[in-house]
């Protein structure tokens, strides 16, 4: 199992599970995927296994292999070809190699020609389809789960919570045909359980089509939030607010989720009747999972801290990139009142200064390009802690200063482990 980590990915492992199955997980970092004494996890990094001789050494009495990889967003130059197109085509071929009796790949809803997330995935599709190996492709449309959400389903029930306002894409008319989690791994087992298996497309979706603005009228009321007011926002405010979600590189907002947003992510009419033929198997619609079940505090909490959290990080970093360029550009003297009750000797009290405000410069830099960013979380709270004790027992009398200078560092101390808890996503 390949992305066992991600959102779909661990929904089937748990699936298959159920089912009895015994499970190599693949994915980047092992922490995330979930401990079972049938669950063998392999950390892998799926952008470097790209021949065939790399995955021959997993595959050993496996029979069959779920693909559910994937990125929505680049971060390096042609990722999506090697994440959606060279990396399953290797795997693929050791299948082949190997005789693994059948090969099921997570694909997407969606036209090529609208976005190249879409025509790498299909375009493995369509190599997978006419290799001699038992293989189904799955094209699920948009993944919703009651239990948690992950990337745009993330994103989708922040829009819901927006106080007193409900802003939509133009006139939220853009369709969907979303599918729950849990039925999505349970589709997925009912095809590698079949006995006579055959190459083929089956589309992933719900019974029912909604708009944009129905679903996300059904998940606020869920969320139990009041009912809101609609506001339509132009197309072009929308288009420019994907690049700079394009620009920034993280999470979910971009150009990819909203081209597969504005055409539409719906299945061929008759696509549900043929999958549920198929398998076995029909999904439940996920706007009558939604009025039949109840949401908790938790879901408000993750909803309403999506759009604070980019806040929050945009924030500290600039708080310690304007310290330490503060520093950098003060007198001497400002630092003396405090400096010359400290062990550091008069000689040194510009370098000091110099240092500490570099220090701040980096690590606001390197959390705005997110650069190990948990890491540099724990620099600049451990810093703050230090700076504190520091120069409360070298010079006790600061927290008496009526700006307020050394109090300021206590809401710090406790914004930033917060924001390190924000920062784990899965």
């Amino acid at each position: 199992m390949t992305g066992a980590g991600g959102f779909i990915g661990s929904a089937v492992v748990e699936a298959l599970l159920k089912e009895g199955c015994y499970v190599i997980a693949c994915a980047r970092n092992h922490k995330n995927i979930s401990y079972s004494e049938r669950v063998e996890c392999q950390s892998v990094d799926l952008g470097d296994m790209l021949s065939m001789e790399q995955w021959i050494p997993f595959l050993d009495k496996v029979d069959a292999v779920v693909n559910s990889a994937g990125i929505l967003n680049e971060n390096k130059s042609d990722e999506y070809r090697k994440i959606h197109y060279d990396m399953p085509r290797a795997l693929a071929e050791a299948c082949v190699e190997c005789e693994v009796q059948k090969f099921i790949q997570v694909s997407a809803l969606g036209n090529a020609e609208n976005s190249r997330f879409i025509q790498t995935k299909f375009e493995f599709d369509n190599y997978l389809i006419a290799l001699p190996l038992e293989a189904t492709v799955i094209r699920p449309s948009v993944v919703v789960s009651l239990r948690g959400s992950y990337g745009g389903s993330s994103l989708l029930r922040a829009m819901a919570v927006i106080p007193f306002f409900l802003f939509l894409p133009g006139n939220g008319e853009q369709r969907i045909q979303p599918i729950l989690l849990e039925d999505l791994g349970t589709l997925i087992v009912k095809v590698f359980t079949r006995k006579q298996f055959k190459n083929q497309v089956i589309y992933a979706v719900g019974p029912s089509i909604m708009t944009i603005k129905r679903y996300l009228s059904q998940i606020r009321y869920w969320l139990k939030i009041p009912p809101p007011f609609f506001v339509h926002i132009p197309m072009l405010l929308v288009h420019l607010v994907a690049l700079v979600g394009q620009a920034l590189g993280h999470g979910p907002l971009g150009k990819t989720a909203l081209n597969m947003l504005l055409k539409g992510n719906v299945a061929p009419a008759d696509a549900y009747d043929k999958a549920a033929d198929y398998t076995g198997f029909e999904p439940r619609s996920v706007e009558v999972a939604l009025e039949n079940s109840a949401s908790f505090v938790q879901d408000r909490w993750h909803a309403r801290l999506y759009f604070l959290k980019p806040l929050l990080w945009f924030s500290l970093a600039l708080v310690w990139v304007v310290s330490g360029v503060a520093g950098l550009l003060a007198e001497p003297e400002t630092f003396r009142s405090v400096l010359e009750h400290s062990p550091i000797q008069p000689q040194y009290y510009k370098v000091s200064a110099y240092l500490f405000s570099l220090f701040d410069i980096l690590l606001g830099v390197l959390l705005f390009v997110r650069f190990k960013v948990n890491w540099v979380v724990l620099l600049m709270f451990m810093s703050t802690l230090g700076y504190t004790l520091s120069i409360s027992a070298w010079f006790p009398g600061v927290w008496l200063d009526p700006l307020g200078g050394m109090l300021k560092n206590l809401p710090l101390l406790v914004i930033l482990p917060i924001y390190w808890v924000l920062e784990d996503m899965r």
